[in-house]
């Protein structure tokens, strides 16, 4: 099943708009410690008598889809049309009746109540979306309590459920502060979320922001900030029922000062190795934090794992990216920038791993298997590049002013580098740098002040990297070092910020 994240091209609500912003509450703790949420029974659900019940239109209304409008704003109820909308999202889930699709008209002064109960009575599908025509995206504000349960019967063969073009805010629970989906094992549902985002949310245990089993999972074009949870899972958990199988792929995402025990962005540690493949493409992660392990992930898997396109930016933890599959890591045209752990490398991957054309700058080691066309600038810790394997290899890197660089030597921490330059400014290079093909002179980047690290003409890394004709560069020619040689050379870093 599968988990899919993706992050949006527009970054503000209206509110946003107006103050440049995005705020998070000065007095809400991050560090994971408990807090009291209000309690879920006082949202109106499909048993209260004055709504009307799941399985019945609104007002014998027919209407389809489902229009409503922040709780309270209008006197009375509608049948749901979009001249006539519903007070507030539980009734208009309460009286659907056979409807699967409910869009929110937001208010400009007051939010929708993110304090929902959607319990499905069958299986099916459910969309609630805010209004496609509006550019700002419907807000639902949990007003510091239990944010949105959504739970399916243990019978039903699946459920689907979309939300879409929606904000929520200030959610406080257990595990998903400001969403918590429930699945019986025999009732697999599917989650996608789609242009949404989700700012101060917070839980004392897992999933700061969203918390799900490992069910399939489709984010795109969202955002997550200043969420935290004292477990797992800063801003989303993926938690573990070893049952099922868990398929996890983020897309365009930002992740921004959000923090936890361990994984301050993303957990999916899932117990019993369940089969299932990670996939991280075109995701920003920025100031996140861990008291413990993994400042931006903790992930695991039954399959391989992909991170590609990415760029990670001051992850304050031991270990910036912990990883632990079955199959093989790939590790490819990502930025790596401030990462400086406590212990451990800037990205620490527990098994098979392949670092390619990725940029590492003034952050701690890289650990990995495979590592090929990589840049890193002013790396520390226990310096550049750490090979674990004997059968591992190091090839076609440009590895610049690392402190081994010079004495005591490059033997023991790049015993497998090849066909790679390791240069640092006024430092001779000790002599076991040398071997294999290796080289020692500035490699002339283009523009290493605006972190443009192609190389110049005239630069001695052009046609320097490895002589096999596997790594050669797109155009035929013998592999260049660096970042941007190599079959994979062609690629766009991604900037620091959003455009």
């Amino acid at each position: 099943m599968m988990l899919a994240l993706a992050c949006p091209q527009s970054y503000r609500t209206e509110a946003e708009e107006a103050d440049g912003s995005i705020s998070h509450d000065a007095d809400v703790p991050l560090d994971g410690e408990s807090r009291d949420a209000a309690p879920i029974e006082d949202v109106p659900t499909g048993d209260d008598d004055s709504m009307p019940g799941d399985g019945s239109a609104v007002d014998g209304a027919a209407e389809c889809p489902v229009w409503a409008v922040p709780d309270g704003s209008r006197s009375g109820d509608g049948t749901g049309s979009r001249d006539d909308p519903v007070n507030g999202v539980q009734r208009a889930f309460n009286g659907r009746g056979t409807c699967e699709h409910i869009i929110l008209l937001r208010s400009a002064d007051t939010p929708f109540s993110a304090r929902l109960d959607l319990r499905f009575a069958a299986g099916g599908s459910l969309v609630i979306e805010g209004d496609p025509d509006d550019p700002f995206r419907a807000e639902l504000d949990a007003a510091s309590g239990k944010g949105l349960i959504v739970a399916g019967p243990p019978d039903a063969v699946a459920e689907t459920v979309t939300l879409r073009h929606l904000a929520v805010r200030h959610g406080r629970g257990d595990s998903g502060g400001c969403l918590e989906l429930l699945a019986a094992p025999s009732s697999p549902v599917e989650l996608h979320l789609e242009d949404t985002e989700w700012t101060d949310c917070h839980a004392s245990v897992d999933g700061g922001a969203v918390s799900v089993p490992a069910v399939a999972v489709t984010i795109e074009d969202s955002i997550f900030a200043d969420d935290s949870a004292g477990n797992k899972g800063g801003a989303i958990d993926i938690n573990g029922m070893d049952r099922y199988s868990a398929d996890l792929v983020v897309e365009r995402c930002w992740f921004q000062r959000d923090s936890a025990r361990d994984g301050g962005a993303i957990s999916t540690w899932i117990e019993g190795w369940v089969a299932g493949a990670i996939r991280i493409e075109d995701s920003r992660f920025a100031d996140l934090s861990a008291t413990d392990l993994a400042g931006a992930l903790l992930l695991e898997a039954g399959a391989d794992v992909e991170i590609r396109g990415s760029r990670f930016d001051r992850i304050d933890a031991r270990d910036a990216i912990l990883v632990g599959v079955v199959g093989q890591l790939v590790f490819e045209h990502n930025v790596v920038a401030d990462c400086a752990p406590r212990s451990g490398w800037a990205m620490d991957c527990m098994r098979a791993q392949s670092a390619t054309n990725n940029i590492f700058l003034r952050s701690s080691a890289l650990d990995a298997k495979h590592a090929s066309n990589n840049v890193l600038i002013a790396t520390g810790g226990t310096g550049a590049i750490l090979i674990g394997d004997e059968l591992g290899r190091s090839v076609g890197n440009i590895i610049v002013d690392d402190w081994l660089a010079g004495t005591p030597g490059c033997d023991w921490v790049f015993h497998y580098l090849d066909h790679s330059n390791v240069w640092k400014s006024g430092v001779p290079v000790a002599a076991d740098c040398l071997d294999r093909g290796n080289i020692s002179v500035d490699p002339i980047f283009m523009n290493a002040a605006v972190e443009d690290f192609h190389l110049r003409p005239g630069s001695p890394c052009i046609d320097a990297g490895p002589p096999e004709t596997e790594f050669n560069d797109p155009d035929g020619s013998r592999n260049d070092m660096g970042a941007f040689g190599g079959p994979g050379g062609t690629w766009t870093p991604l900037s620091a910020t959003p455009p």
